[in-house]
């Protein structure tokens, strides 16, 4: 940690499994460790939380963690802080947005700091509507620790997995997984999701134009047979310029 910290001015002490204490030398050197994390050891998480006085180390609530959350698929003319914040809210509470360059040289909108409760799955993105059109968003975390590709639960692989039994076929076929190594900002992959959607529309608007009085199927948001997950109930969402 010392290395990705660049500081020697820390002092490391375990006091149980899993539980370090962190002893900086300065006020400066804490705050800038807290405020660039997340951070990851081994590709596992740490969760840091600062010293609070006259608060027994068990008493420290380690359920959260702040993780910047990027967001793809918004029109140029919509990358807005309130329409970001508005989009991620159902992921965590939002701590800090920051927009791209609308120069068009890339999807994302923008990246949001999101405190996520570690004990729900992951969003993969969502679906919204604006000025009559349906958009979807892909969701990619920066520094992703390890997690489960069957639950969306960080901490454990889906061989691990308690929630739902671990699946080698649907592991070997990505794009029937409701979750993946896409959500990784750094693999820089659309979920299956994203493609989905869009691969509809663009057949839809193609049959369209050939026998417009036909009416069109429903859009198959979820390519697979994963209705089990919670977040699938309210993917829709109506958010107003």
């Amino acid at each position: 940690m010392k290395r990705a910290w660049r500081t020697d001015q820390v002092e490391i002490s375990q006091h149980e499994a899993g539980l370090y204490v962190f002893k900086f030398n300065s006020e400066g050197e804490k705050q800038r460790v807290l405020d660039n994390g997340h951070w990851l050891f081994s590709n596992h998480l740490v969760i840091l939380k600062p010293w609070t006085p006259n608060t027994p180390l068990h008493c420290y609530d380690f359920t959260t963690c702040a993780f910047w959350v990027q967001v793809f698929g918004l029109p140029l003319e919509m990358c807005t802080k309130s329409l970001i914040g508005k989009a991620v809210r159902h992921v965590g509470r939002v701590l800090d947005i920051k927009i791209e360059n609308k120069d068009g040289t890339t999807l994302r909108a923008g990246r949001a700091r999101v405190e996520i409760r570690l004990q729900e799955p992951l969003k993969t993105g969502k679906l919204i509507r604006l000025e009559g059109k349906n958009i979807w968003l892909d969701f990619c975390y920066e520094r992703l620790s390890h997690y489960c590709y069957s639950c969306g639960k960080l901490g454990h692989y889906a061989m691990y997995c308690k929630d739902f039994p671990f699946d080698e076929e649907k592991m070997e076929g990505k794009d029937k997984m409701y979750y993946g190594q896409w959500l990784g900002a750094e693999v820089r992959e659309h979920s299956p999701f994203w493609l989905t959607f869009y691969e509809t529309q663009d057949k839809q608007e193609e049959a369209a134009e050939i026998i417009p009085e036909t009416p069109q199927p429903s859009i198959q948001l979820i390519p697979i047979d994963h209705q089990r997950n919670s977040q699938n109930k309210e993917i829709m969402e109506t958010i107003a310029k």
